[in-house]
């Protein structure tokens, strides 16, 4: 937890495979990351863990994400997109809020996770899930309905 807490010098960041498995609360808060590698085996993003990284502009999330911590990119302006992996069940509140720039998700799992409160702005222009899955996200995202659409993942 807030191991890089408030590093504004810090723009990017690689962290290794395979040894790390969390990236805890507040690990990256206020810091001014323009790009993050998360390797696969980081099971959970933590609360508010890029809170306020202004600079950060896509986040591709590895398969082995679980859950996504409430407020866990709230905050980050210049978020342009995300790729949520098959293995989320979780977004917790407000994750992504006041991404104002977020203008594409893309979550693969064919079972849509669940969303806490505000999870994703509402201003979120589209929202890309397995096309099989379409009527579903629409019924557990009822929110954000008329942004959902299908698309063949490979």
């Amino acid at each position: 937890n807030e191991a890089f807490y408030g590093c504004r010098s810090l723009h990017e960041i690689h962290l290794p495979d395979s040894s790390i498995t969390s990236i805890g609360d507040k690990a990256f808060y206020n810091c001014q990351l323009q790009e993050i590698y998360l390797p696969e085996g980081v099971t959970s993003i933590g609360d508010s863990a890029f809170f306020a990284c202004y600079s950060l502009e896509h986040v591709a999330i590895p398969n082995s994400v679980k859950s996504i911590g409430n407020e866990a990119f709230r905050y980050c302006f210049d978020l342009k997109s995300v790729v949520i992996p098959n293995s989320v069940t979780n977004i917790e509140s407000s994750a992504f809020s006041g991404c104002s720039s977020l203008t594409t998700i893309t979550s693969k799992s064919t079972t849509p996770p669940l969303l806490g409160t505000n999870a994703i702005p509402t201003t979120i222009g589209i929202i890309y899930v397995p096309r099989a899955s379409v009527d579903e996200y629409r019924v557990i995202w009822s929110d954000y309905a008329d942004k959902i659409v299908g698309y063949d993942f490979e």
